[in-house]
């Protein structure tokens, strides 16, 4: 019997996910176990493994193609077996634990309305309405479903649709409230949605196409014999004063060159959102200080001719946990909504790791209770998974403070960019011979700046200045970390 091959839920927050590559051909064989195809979201890249065995008859959702957790990608069976009529699937979720962030991954059936973290609100108005909470992304750390979430997904539930449907209308922007179904009762079909497309054939530019779905513009109203572009729809919506093209500066009339056009992949637009929503929402202060490594490459030495394999940033990490739990608001998380700070009892540090295309930021797990050795074979770990692609979603979540170090770079000073919801993020720079005062007299020291990037809602500039104070005294004596 054949079996649908549906989108997996990889996190609580996980509303979607993107097929970023399909590792398998339309029919292939296929056995349990198997890499079927690998998931990008907006936390990690994962490979999916195939829990059935036949032939995988049809990919319903291309590379690069996006559909809602749930959604169908794929179909399974025999070899010669139709796919006209397919069961529902049943919807697998991958359950991160929470509180320390520890804890293996497990799959598991979707999670149960009781195990949502929900106000009551929410609960009561979902129980009325017969909606399953466990479907719902909430927000706030820890994520929490509020009644806002739940009725605008009510609201988006009016549309009746099927998920193919559904899925064509996410790939091509359309608004499925606009389009026409058939039936009784009427029921948007992918052949609706494929119908309402040829009806309002805009050219248009892939950005402008975007831009005119988020911002509700009719993009064949705007009455133009030219491609659309979206300094057109900004117009439309308002955002800028009319102006005619021949008006436009030439360095914008050079972008309507597909030529010099270079679409971001989804990680770039993740790194790109959560970066934007980080500098726009945070009240962000940079402090810096100098260092003096002496001692620490000392003990690095000394540890390494003793057969530890250590990196200077293993030995940060070791003292960014000793001073974190010293100073609790330098690792807790703003809440807004709910006005209050979420206080961890834990330090998961992440590192920011270079992949190709972008960034990701695994994280070690309760630092302050491990020594340099688990660090190191932890921290080691993290970044061949990274690299490889086989992060898996408990490395990347419960973070609460992060590591960026550019020193291999030759870099001697940024300022890094807060990772949401986290507080604090340090970049370490490289270690340098600079002339230096001491003790009256001119000497030449390894030294590297520290530049700490701290949310000023839940960080005074006291406070910083303590912490970067404190990290100074202990990596000039990092023999204080072990008392």
């Amino acid at each position: 019997m054949a079996t649908s091959i549906t989108m997996p839920k990889l996190g609580l927050t996980m509303t979607e996910g993107t097929i970023s590559k399909w590792l398998k051909k339309e029919g292939d064989s296929v056995a349990a176990g198997d890499s079927l195809f690998v998931v990008s979201t907006d936390k990690l890249t994962y490979e999916y493994r195939a829990e059935v065995t036949g032939t995988l008859l049809k990919i319903v959702v291309p590379e690069e193609g996006t559909v809602a957790v749930g959604g169908e990608v794929g179909i399974v069976g025999e070899a010669d077996e139709s796919v006209e009529a397919v069961p529902a699937a049943k919807v697998v979720s991958v359950e991160i634990s929470k509180a320390s962030g520890t804890g293996p991954v497990v799959a598991s059936p979707l999670l149960k309305e009781s195990s949502v973290n929900a106000s009551p609100k929410a609960r009561a108005f979902a129980k009325a309405r017969g909606i399953d909470l466990s479907l719902i992304a909430g927000h706030g750390e820890p994520p929490m479903v509020h009644l806002a979430d739940v009725s605008a997904y009510a609201d988006a539930r009016i549309v009746n649709a099927t998920p193919k449907a559904r899925s064509l209308a996410r790939e091509r922007k359309v608004d499925l409230s606009a389009v026409a179904g058939h039936g009784e009762p009427p029921m948007i079909h992918v052949a609706d949605v494929e119908a309402w497309l040829a009806a309002n054939k805009v050219k248009s530019s892939p950005l402008a196409a975007k831009m005119a779905a988020e911002l509700g513009v009719d993009m064949a109203g705007l009455g133009l014999d030219r491609r659309v572009m979206s300094g057109d729809v900004m117009k439309a919506a308002g955002i800028v004063p009319a102006t005619s093209a021949a008006e436009a500066p030439e360095a914008v009339k050079t972008c309507e060159n597909e030529a010099d056009v270079k679409p971001m992949t989804k990680m770039r637009q993740i790194i790109s959102e959560r970066m934007t929503e980080s500098v726009t929402a945070i009240p962000a202060v940079n402090y810096q200080t100098d260092v003096d490594c002496t001692a620490l490459k000392a003990m690095r030495n000394a540890l390494k001719n003793g057969g530890a394999k250590l990196s200077f940033n293993d030995i940060i990490m070791k003292a960014c946990a000793r001073v974190l739990m010293e100073m609790p608001m330098c690792n807790c998380s703003t809440d807004m909504e709910r006005k209050c700070y979420v206080m961890h009892g834990f330090v998961n540090i992440g590192l920011a790791v270079a992949v190709d295309g972008g960034l990701v930021v695994p994280n070690v797990k309760n630092v302050q209770t491990k020594g340099l050795a688990e660090i190191s074979g932890e921290s080691a770990a993290l970044v061949e998974k990274a690299r490889s692609g086989s992060l898996m979603p408990d490395d990347m979540s419960g973070g609460t403070f992060t590591i960026s170090s550019l020193g291999m770079f030759g870099i001697k000073h940024f300022t890094p960019i807060i990772n949401p919801p986290e507080s604090c993020i340090l970049g370490v720079t490289m270690i340098e011979d600079r002339a230096v005062v001491r003790d009256g007299q001119i000497a030449i020291r390894p030294m590297s700046t520290f530049c700490l990037t701290a949310d000023h809602r839940s960080v005074d500039g006291a406070d910083a200045a303590k912490f970067l104070q404190r990290l100074k005294e202990l990596l000039e004596n990092p023999y204080l970390m072990l008392l």
